[in-house]
């Protein structure tokens, strides 16, 4: 990792986001200092992948500007690791999980030099990281859908980033990955990292995050989770009738045929 922590990780100032003719985003802005650990909250179709995907510039943003480390996602590339949702991923690819692990440092190497075995090594340590050490010979299509999201986030962590982006990385996972993959960014995130993190369930917000973003088309707020992760934030973003127990269920439906069970 190569950042200063008195420079902000990441930083949105009146960011909007179309498809088409119709916003998506409005007005975003907001910044996040390094070493934090962020939720980012809002209900489904709030804007909150749309988010990520503009950030590592997937998304073109129609206004504003973003910056990473005080520069752009240009100069700061190598140090920035993001992972999409499960759903968009093609599972079929024809791959190990070691394989798949090992193209995360395909930024450092060209493609006539062979990885070497300090780069394997690497790949073996973020995977036994993850728990996934006993996998590297199994394609990835042949994994559940915990493993391969293990793997994923293994591949993420061998670029050894200053920054991850993750969109949902507890969606559809067990209990032991859910725990692993938070006590890993608490670890990385102490150690001077940053992440953001799309989540969806609200009951874990303060064991998880030390800050939120809340989202619902424009930002509603952001801040130390203990400061505005707040009963009147939550009906703001999720709607006025909803409670907190309501609005986590409410936002975990669509979800929830897809969790696994151990």
């Amino acid at each position: 990792m190569s950042s200063s922590p008195s420079v902000p990780a990441l930083e949105f100032h009146n960011v909007s986001v179309a498809y088409g003719e119709r916003l998506v985003l409005t007005d975003i802005d907001f910044t996040i200092p390094s070493g934090s650990l962020v939720g980012i909250l809002g209900p489904n179709g709030a804007g909150k992948s749309t988010l990520l995907k503009t950030a590592v510039g997937i998304l073109p943003a129609c206004s504003g500007w973003i910056k990473f480390f005080g520069s752009t996602f240009a100069d700061h590339r190598h140090l920035i690791a993001y992972v999409p949702q499960r759903e968009s991923v093609a599972w079929d690819f024809p791959a190990t999980a070691f394989d798949v692990v090992m193209m995360g440092m395909f930024h450092e190497v060209s493609w006539w030099q062979g990885m070497g075995n300090a780069r394997r090594a690497r790949v073996v340590a973020a995977m036994e990281r993850m728990g996934i050490g006993d996998l590297r010979n199994r394609p990835l299509q042949d994994l559940s859908g915990g493993q391969q999201q293990r793997v994923f986030l293994a591949r993420a962590l061998v670029q050894n980033p200053s920054l991850l982006l993750l969109d949902e990385p507890l969606a559809g996972i067990d209990v032991d990955t859910e725990a692993i993959v938070m006590q890993t960014l608490k670890e990385l995130c102490a150690n001077g990292a940053t992440a953001l993190v799309v989540h969806h369930d609200l009951s874990t917000v303060p064991q998880y995050f030390d800050r939120v973003l809340m989202v619902n088309a424009r930002l509603i707020c952001a801040g130390a989770t203990s400061n505005v992760f707040r009963p009147e934030a939550i009906k703001a973003t999720y709607g006025p009738r909803l409670s907190l127990h309501e609005a986590a269920r409410e936002v975990a439906r669509p979800i929830m045929n897809y969790r696994e069970e151990k």
